[in-house]
């Protein structure tokens, strides 16, 4: 049974795509009528006809195939079908294609399936009907154009190898080779061509060989393709009639390419230095040259530079026409173009200009002269934009180096145009051609420094391009400008002028070319062109300056007045002015420089200018020389009036002393002596001697520190020192007065000044402050070392380092050095711990009181953290064991550090003494505890158990007894003494542990102050006369300063460096307080401030002493602030006894109701029935034995 083809089931689409295409045609409409496409849409509407026929066909056919399927007919009308719809797939074709736009090809791929449906019944069908071979033939012809080539190669084949008589198969090979070349099987196609056997006289003959030639070219094989090509010009010569020249042409530019891609791919035989006899083996006549200019662009398309030059130098030397050897040096100045080769471009560009010159025959060809100047003006513009991009990236910095080259090949490029440009009686396109080279042979010479050039380039435009054009000015501006470049480098120019006088101006002669150049000049300066006109000033300044330099003066200054008057808003009117001015101050001719300086000091834009008050200062000058002339020609009343109307306006001039000193001399001469001591008065208060300079800072300073500004004293000690000389002060005195310098810069803190200060070899260079300068150094050491943040291993190190500071300084400053071994003690042994707190507590005793007080916060703290840290790991350092050794050991480190607190219970601090005593307790708690826990040692017998445990037991209770009584000392010690809450945090948890039912009959009712005990408020309140800047009442806008009395002074002082902690400066002003015979503060003031003071420092134990001593010395009405603060600071210090003795002193004076019942909590726990007393009566910490 025979399968159906698909062939009839297409009827119903092909006659819908004959449908469309008939509506499609505008054949019948005549729209596309005049519209300019008529031959266009002519052939469309002919295609669609001829499509819709086709179509037609193919219905027309399919309904005979239906009819006549399997019999004898069908064969023929299955290739017919097969035949119509590959014609109207051309047609699809062409009809895509004239549509513009995308080309759609999908119905012509449509086609061409279709055609496909047929052949293939056929071949399949029918494979030996005689005409089978042609339904192969057509078959691949589908096959090739739907792109399966593969498929048409193998149809191919099988026509030509099994049907070689049915048809004329030279297509099939041609076609066959067409579709091998496409798949690059060019071996193939070499066999399939050898099987026609053309001969010279066939008609495809030229063709075949060529696709042979092809083959071989590309299987590299060179040399044969080249003799396929040698078989095509014989072919070509024995064909009738003459070969077509586009044939010829073509052939020789295949020769060109076949030997010069041997010679790139570098094949035996081909050299570019043979190539040119091999071309003249193959075409020996004048056609000769064709291949020669082929072969020439080849070689530089595919950039083999090196073969270009030596073909192009051997085929100069042949017998190429000139317009032959023109064409090869334009392909040769092109390649050299693109690869920048500036040298060689020139040479060629000669060649060129040369070639041109000796053969006049080229001028006659105007086109060639066209395309001559074209490619070199191309070349030469593209060497042009090279340099300017080669400016660009170096910017101001271009080096003349690497743009001289360059800039060269431009100007020896555009020079050889002009060479073919000269004789031209001018088109307007080359005479504008040629003012463009000149502006950029003008631009180039001036970028690589050849000014005269550059000048002569832009002068022949603005001599030759019409005058008033844009060129023309532009052009004479810039030859204005390079010449002036060009002056510069012959030292024309000017530098800095001096001015000169009228009578001693010598004469030069001004050269031409600066003649020239002055007239161009001034040429510039009259353009309409405001612009053009505004850039030329900055030269008619300079050729004025020219004139002047070669002595000119007259004529200079003439000009520079003249430019002044005619452009003051010029920036350079005012130096014009200056130098003219000038030369009237050294010729001597004050009026006339008076008269400029006051004319032009009238201009409005110098207004509020420096050149205004230079003006000014030169009408002054000049001034005061007019009345010195008057007075020296004795015209003294002249003098008189002229100097009164000078001092009117220059009361502060730098003549003005000089001016009172001849109005006096003039009035003396006029005999009006009254008059003339008014003059000299006035003199004397002029200019200060440096006596009183020196009176005036040392008074200043002295100012400063009745106002405690010490840093402002300070400074003007310093400037005294530094202007004073030696000999105006005593060794004593300047030793004196820097060590108030020392002192003062350190009280106002201000550590770059102190640095300064200690830095001066003048100040701290000799041995009369070395121990002040060694003091304040340390000072500054050990404040850094304090705020810095250290690794531990370099806190050790300045540990270290601190014993040997303590032993190479004077002995009054050892705390320093023994303050930052403190801080850093934490990695110290045991034993150099105790070696420092004892050299600490000598070294505190050798202090200077001041600086003492100013280290109270260190005392404060960092001692009472060294101890308990000392206490903390020494037990950790000395672990007890079941052997005497390690007890004896824990014994012998704790008697060392005992004996180093005892040397610290000696220094003034009860804080410090009772952190002692807690951390002695805790040794002995500590050593107890330890023992304890060797009581669980195994390995001894029950003997020895109960002996070692009766003895271990002994020792124990002698220890907790021991650490017993110390806590409780301390504790008392603190309690009683008032020192801050804040600091008897850890002793008071310590004595809960040994003593839980005091400590917490103590802590019942009591609440934890949140506020200070002793404050600065408490001055105000405690002191009748005030004024402590604590509450001081706010001044109304605008009202006068209030005088503050001495006192005053000190005491807002205080309080503003008990504010900044400024300890040092506090407790100097106490000092200060109450020194001579009549002290600013009473004793009690001074005693109450100094006891604030101490509590603010951290020792408020003190301060509690310090106000218990005075608090009887108090008014009533003052006495309750200092009781109700003392209740404060024993209620924070858990002190019952203190507070209940406090509280009845204050309920024995009048008007305490109010303050009493503030107190009620504290009243409630000093006297609540569930408080417990404390185990003994608290003595005064004043008369405590810590000890």
């Amino acid at each position: 049974m025979s399968v159906r083809p698909p062939l009839i089931k297409q009827s119903a689409p092909v006659m819908l795509m004959l449908i469309i295409g008939m509506i499609a045609s505008p054949a019948a409409s005549g729209r596309d009528k005049g519209l300019g496409f008529a031959s266009e849409s002519k052939d469309r509407s002919v295609d669609s006809v001829a499509l819709g026929t086709y179509y037609q066909a193919v219905v027309g056919i399919s309904k005979l195939l239906k009819q006549n399927r399997d019999t004898p007919r069908e064969p023929g009308l299955l290739l017919r079908l097969a035949e119509t719809y590959q014609k109207a797939a051309g047609v699809e074709f062409r009809v895509a294609h004239a549509r513009g736009g995308v080309v759609n090809l999908r119905n012509y791929e449509k086609l061409l399936q279709h055609s496909l449906v047929p052949l293939n019944r056929m071949i399949q069908v029918y494979p030996n009907h005689p005409e089978v071979a042609i339904a192969y033939n057509r078959r691949a012809k589908s096959f090739k154009e739907l792109g399966r080539k593969n498929e048409a190669i193998q149809d191919l084949k099988l026509v030509i190898d099994r049907y070689p008589g049915k048809l004329d198969l030279t297509t099939a090979y041609l076609t066959l080779c067409d579709l091998l070349f496409e798949t690059k099987d060019y071996r193939t196609a070499i066999f399939y061509l050898k099987l026609l056997n053309a001969r010279p006289t066939d008609s495809n003959y030229p063709l075949i060989m060529e696709k042979f030639a092809w083959a071989h070219y590309y299987l590299t094989e060179v040399s044969q393709g080249l003799e396929y090509l040698f078989r095509i010009k014989a072919g070509l010569a024995v064909r009738k009639g003459q070969p077509r020249s586009a044939d010829r042409e073509g052939l020789f530019s295949n020769v060109a390419l076949f030997y010069g891609t041997g010679i790139e791919a570098k094949l035996q035989g081909f050299e570019a230095g043979k190539a040119l006899a091999y071309f003249k083996s193959f075409e020996p006549g004048p056609e000769f040259s064709k291949i020669v200019i082929a072969f020439a662009y080849l070689l530089r398309s595919k950039g083999l530079n090196q073969e270009l030059e030596l073909f192009r130098t051997q085929a100069l030397a042949s017998d190429l026409s000139p317009s032959d050897q023109l064409e090869l040096l334009l392909i040769t100045l092109g390649n050299q173009s693109n690869r920048r080769r500036y040298a060689e471009m020139q040479n060629t560009a000669a060649q060129i200009a040369t070639l041109w010159s000796k053969n006049s025959e080229l001028a006659s060809v105007p086109k060639l002269k066209e395309k001559t100047v074209k490619i070199l003006t191309e070349s030469s513009e593209g060497v042009l934009a090279a340099f300017a991009a080669a400016r660009k990236q170096q910017g101001d910095s271009a080096q003349l180096t690497s743009l001289v080259p360059i800039g060269h090949a431009v100007i020896n490029l555009y020079r050889a145009t002009l060479s073919l440009l000269s004789a031209e009686s001018g088109t307007s396109a080359f005479t504008t051609l040629r003012q463009r080279i000149y502006f950029n042979l003008g631009e180039v010479s001036f970028h690589i420094r050849e000014f005269q050039n550059a000048t002569n380039y832009y002068r022949w435009i603005a001599e030759n391009a019409p005058p008033e054009s844009e060129l023309a000015v532009e052009s004479g501006m810039r030859a204005i400008a390079s010449y002036y470049e060009k002056m510069r480098e012959d030292k024309v120019v000017p530098g800095q002028l001096t001015a000169a006088s009228f009578q001693n101006a010598r004469k030069k002669d001004v050269p031409k070319p600066v003649q020239d150049w002055i007239g161009w000049v001034r040429s510039a300066a009259q353009q309409k062109d405001e612009r053009r006109r505004v850039a030329a000033e900055v030269f008619v300044f300079e050729a004025n300056r020219i004139l002047y330099s070669l002595g000119h003066v007259s004529d200079a200054v003439s000009e520079l007045i003249a430019f002044t008057k005619a452009c003051p808003k010029s920036s350079y009117a005012s130096g014009s002015a200056a130098l003219a001015i000038d030369t009237y101050v050294a010729s001597g001719d004050w009026p006339t420089a008076n008269a400029l300086a006051v004319e032009f000091g009238q201009y409005a834009n110098w207004k509020g200018t420096g050149f205004e008050k230079k003006l000014g200062s030169i009408a002054s000058d000049t001034s005061f020389k007019m009345i010195e002339g008057h007075y020296r020609n004795g015209e003294y009343a002249v003098a008189l009036e002229k100097a009164d109307a000078f001092l009117k306006l220059n009361r502060s001039g730098r003549y003005s002393k000089n001016c009172l000193s001849i109005a006096a001399n003039a009035a003396l001469a006029l005999k009006d002596k009254k008059r003339a001591m008014q003059y000299l008065a006035l003199a004397a208060d002029k200019d200060a001697p440096p006596e009183v300079v020196s009176l005036a800072l040392l008074t200043s300073a002295s100012l400063a520190e009745e106002r405690y500004d010490f840093a402002a004293a300070a400074s003007a000690y310093r400037e005294y020192l530094s202007k004073a000389p030696d000999s105006a002060v005593s060794a004593e005195d300047r030793t004196a007065m820097v060590r108030k310098i020392l002192l003062f810069v350190w009280l106002a803190k201000d550590s770059k000044a102190l640095k300064s200060a200690l830095e001066n070899p003048k100040y701290c260079g000799g041995k009369a402050l070395a121990v002040d300068c060694e003091r304040l150094n340390l000072w500054t050491e050990l404040t850094e070392r304090s705020a810095a943040k250290m690794s531990a291993s370099e806190s050790a190190g300045w540990a270290k380092v601190s014993f040997e500071g303590m032993k190479e300084v004077d002995s009054s400053n050892r705390i320093y050095w023994a303050m930052i071994g403190v801080n850093h003690s934490k990695a110290l042994p045991t034993k150099d711990r105790a070696e420092l707190f004892s050299e600490f507590a000598a070294a505190w005793k050798k202090t200077e009181p001041l600086y003492r007080f100013a280290l109270l916060p260190y005392l404060s703290d960092s001692v009472p953290d060294a101890v308990r840290d000392a206490r903390e790991r020494l037990r950790s350092m000395s672990p007890l064991k079941l052997d005497p050794a390690s007890i004896k050991k824990r014994a012998k480190l704790i008697e060392s550090l005992e004996a180093a607190f005892e040397a610290l219970l000696e220094l003034p601090s009860v804080r410090l003494r009772s952190v002692i005593l807690n951390e002695n307790a805790q040794f002995y708690s500590d050593f107890s505890k330890d023992l304890g826990a060797l009581s669980k040692t195994k390995g001894i017998s029950a003997e020895e158990r109960e002996a070692f445990d009766s003895t271990l037991s002994e020792m124990r209770n002698t220890l907790r007894d021991k650490a017993k009584d110390l806590r409780k000392r301390a504790f008392e010690l603190a309690s009683g003494s008032g020192v801050e809450a804040s600091a008897l945090e850890s002793l008071i948890s310590d004595y809960a542990s040994e003593f839980p039912d005091l400590a917490k009959g103590l802590m019942a009712n009591h609440k934890k102050p949140v506020a200070a005990a002793i404050t600065p408020d408490l001055l105000d309140q405690a002191d009748i006369s005030g004024g402590w800047g604590q509450s001081t009442p706010t001044q109304a806008p605008g009202a006068a300063p209030a005088t503050r009395s001495a006192s005053e002074e000190l005491k807002r002082e205080w309080s503003r460096a008990l504010r900044e902690k400024n300890w040092g400066k506090v407790a100097f002003l106490l000092e200060l307080a109450g020194q001579g015979e009549s002290p600013l503060l009473s004793s009690v003031q001074i005693a109450l401030a100094r006891s604030i003071s101490l509590a603010g420092a951290g020792a408020q134990a003190e301060g509690v002493l310090g106000i218990e001593e005075i608090k009887t010395k108090l008014d009533e009405a003052h006495r309750k602030s200092v009781l109700g603060a003392l209740v404060a600071a024993y209620y924070g210090s858990y002190s019952r006894e203190k507070v209940q003795k406090t509280i009845e002193e204050l309920s024995e004076l009048d008007s305490t109701e109010d303050l009493l019942s503030g107190l009620g909590d504290v009243i409630r726990w000093s006297n609540s029935k569930m408080a417990i007393k404390t185990p003994a009566s608290q003595p005064s910490p004043a008369k405590e034995d810590s000890k």
